[in-house]
């Protein structure tokens, strides 16, 4: 239930879970209250998995899909310093005309990691059909810094 609760959209979430919206918001507060902001030290209304995502769609669609404001997650995607996805363009902040050169060893990695991450976001509620590799290759240095922070992995 939690799991519904936290990742998923709060309409979507009362729908799953028979509840009405204003509860789910409410179940939602009451287990936030135990989760840190690892930048900051103080209660978050984010978790690593919704972090991973912000930037990847715009940010009234993930404030929805989180039950936030979209101030809340523009603030957050900015502090995180992630680009914020504009339109017109393949990835956020990023114009049409950079791109980057991947190896065939690294397409290989890519198109490993991807479906794995795929299945991850469907599972937070995340409507994306595919990941582009720039989706990954975020995704995938988000985790590492993370588990550098957290002391997972060592320097």
């Amino acid at each position: 239930m939690s799991e519904i609760i936290l990742n998923r959209a709060t309409a979507t979430a009362a729908d799953d879970l028979d509840l009405t919206a204003p509860t789910v918001r409410k179940f939602r507060t009451i287990l936030l209250l135990e989760q840190k902001d690892m930048t900051t030290g103080r209660k978050s209304s984010f978790t690593p998995d919704m972090d991973a995502i912000l930037g990847t769609e715009p940010d009234h669609v993930l404030a929805e899909r989180f039950g936030l404001s979209k101030t809340t997650v523009a603030t957050r995607r900015r502090k995180l310093n992630i680009a914020s996805i504009t339109r017109g363009h393949s990835q956020p902040g990023v114009s049409k005309r950079q791109s980057i050169s991947l190896d065939a060893d690294m397409k290989e990695m890519i198109d490993g990691l991807a479906p794995k991450l795929l299945e991850r976001y469907k599972r937070m509620g995340v409507p994306l059909a595919n990941l582009e590799p720039w989706q990954v290759i975020i995704a995938a240095l988000r985790y590492m810094e993370e588990s550098f922070s957290t002391g997972r992995l060592k320097p």
